[in-house]
């Protein structure tokens, strides 16, 4: 049995840091408060009365309104404006990416491309009723109706046993294959989530991050829209494990129907008594749109409503996460899957694969660790088999913070472990497809644009070196492959969080792979 209890070391080595109590006025949310009832942009004025009203400095409120996307007052005429992100641009064609007005992703991309026009009404794509939600693995967990009233019961088990976090660590300790989730190739999760349950605290979190911040994947959307009650049930039971009795979902903001139907599923349960003061409680909150790629200590932040910028680790998040309290913050694909780790005591390395356009089957594949990323290929139809030549370069695997696998790579399961032995990221686990001859200057061009648009700019290399690169690619002369190389290398190398320090590498895959050549019209060494 994996046993939480604290020994008198592990008490004065895992004690959460003192910080300031929860702020009596958290500005972000104010701010979006005020945007929404008066229906427009938070100007200077604006942010001069609610200082007053409030009795804060005005120098945070425009600290937080400038961070935030949301709340900047767009000068321009109303237009239409293209989600300018990976996915997207790839769907449109990456050589238009120069040629309109881009924004953030709308968390639409598995229906790629997504925009909206100059009256704030969404287009897509692909249709509704064209995407397909399908499933390769045998004991498919999470596409496959699960019955509420079954993870609702496992709770209530749970919840009568004597010592209720004893008997979840009874058989979360014992679970075969979870050595799999592992952040960064690091921490597992039961070690993650002993550290929070064993770091003395007045009170614990379990955060759901469910915006993953970054182009790619919808599959944590897809769950919170269609399996919203397991999710909750799963956060549940990890409040059992680490001693939280406070939850937190984050949806994205561009997905109002996710929030309803999350919304809905909180109302329901506490009517049912799986929620309730005291035993466990959560909240619904809208993600703000920029938080560094979905950086979990700068999710945290937002949801503090400050600055979603990343904070310097150690401490982790489970020894000093929410408002400075120990925190289990996951995605909403591990809480799904917990009350099934729990009841069948092995993971079979269940995941949702998000597939995007331009593969001609695009929408979500549930795959397990023997699985192949050819599998995936052939279900989204992007596989000619029969030694047929592959409509695609390259697939571009996890996002802007994962890899790229080559056709040599195909082959290979979509296990963590067997990807990293190959020198592969899996990222969020998204797949996006890279048609032969695409444009990669342009494709680099958006990717660099991301990162500068994203980036909270707390260290320098994050802040100035895509700016760099993008001129370099800008610069009619030649790309100079060691200067750019140069500069990708000192952002992954030097940066504070995991966004500077992933997102050069799928760039780095790409020169390795295709040299300079296909970046610039010449090129020197």
């Amino acid at each position: 049995m994996a046993s939480v209890s604290k020994s008198p070391d592990s008490q004065s080595a895992n004690q959460a840091p003192k910080r300031e109590p929860r702020p009596e006025h958290p500005f972000a949310h104010r701010l979006r408060q005020f945007h929404r009832r008066h229906g427009r942009f938070v100007s200077d004025a604006d942010l001069s009365g609610l200082a007053m009203q409030l009795g804060a400095p005005l120098s945070q409120l425009r600290s937080v309104a400038g961070f935030f996307e949301e709340f900047r007052e767009i000068s321009q005429p109303a237009v239409s404006r293209f989600c300018g992100d990976l996915t997207c641009v790839i769907a449109r064609g990456v050589a238009a990416t120069e040629v309109v007005s881009v924004g953030a992703c709308l968390g639409r991309c598995d229906q790629a491309p997504s925009w909206t026009d100059r009256f704030g009404e969404l287009h897509l794509g692909i249709g509704d009723d064209e995407r397909r939600i399908r499933n390769l693995s045998p004991e498919a967990s999470l596409t496959r109706p699960l019955l509420e009233r079954d993870t609702g019961s496992l709770l209530a088990s749970f919840r009568r046993e004597k010592d209720p976090t004893a008997a979840v660590w009874s058989r979360l300790g014992n679970v075969q294959g979870l050595e799999r989730h592992r952040k960064k190739g690091e921490r597992s999760l039961v070690e993650r989530w002993r550290d929070a349950a064993q770091t003395e605290a007045s009170q614990r979190f379990v955060v759901c991050h469910a915006d993953a911040g970054n182009p790619g994947t919808v599959g944590n959307a897809w769950l919170l829209k269609h399996r919203p009650q397991v999710v909750i049930d799963g956060m549940a039971l990890a409040g059992l494990a680490v001693g939280a009795t406070e939850g937190v979902i984050c949806v994205h903001h561009d997905l109002p129907e996710v929030f309803t139907a999350v919304d809905h599923a909180i109302q329901a349960a506490m009517e049912s008594g799986r929620l309730a003061e005291g035993l466990f409680e959560v909240t619904v909150v809208a993600t703000f749109g920029s938080h560094v790629g979905g950086e979990e200590t700068a999710l945290l932040n937002a949801i503090e409503g400050a600055r979603g910028e990343a904070r310097v680790r150690p401490p982790e998040p489970e020894i000093a996460g929410l408002f400075g309290l120990p925190t289990v913050i996951e995605t909403a694909e591990v809480f799904a899957l917990l009350p099934i780790w729990l009841e069948r005591q092995r993971d079979l390395g269940a995941r949702l694969i998000t597939v995007t356009p331009p593969f001609s089957r695009p929408g979500l594949v549930e795959v397990d660790a023997s699985v192949s990323l050819r599998g995936v290929l052939r279900e989204a139809g992007g596989d000619p088999g029969d030694g047929g030549k592959s409509a695609f370069d390259a697939l571009l695997l996890g996002g802007p913070f994962g890899s790229v696998a080559f056709p040599e790579n195909w082959d290979l399961r979509l296990d963590a472990d067997v990807l990293r032995s190959n020198e592969l990221t899996p990222g969020h686990w998204g797949i996006t497809p890279l048609p032969v001859g695409s444009d990669l200057r342009a494709l680099m061009m958006s990717w660099l644009d991301f990162a500068a648009r994203e980036t909270c700019g707390k260290c320098t290399p994050c802040r100035l070196g895509p700016l760099a690169a993008i001129e370099m690619l800008r610069e009619p002369s030649p790309v100079k492959r060691a200067r750019f190389v140069e500069i990708l290398d000192t952002i992954s190398s030097t940066s504070l969080c995991g966004f500077g320090r992933d997102f050069p590498r799928p760039l780095q895959q790409l020169i390795d792979r295709f040299g300079v050549d296909r970046i610039s019209a010449s090129a020197e060494p």
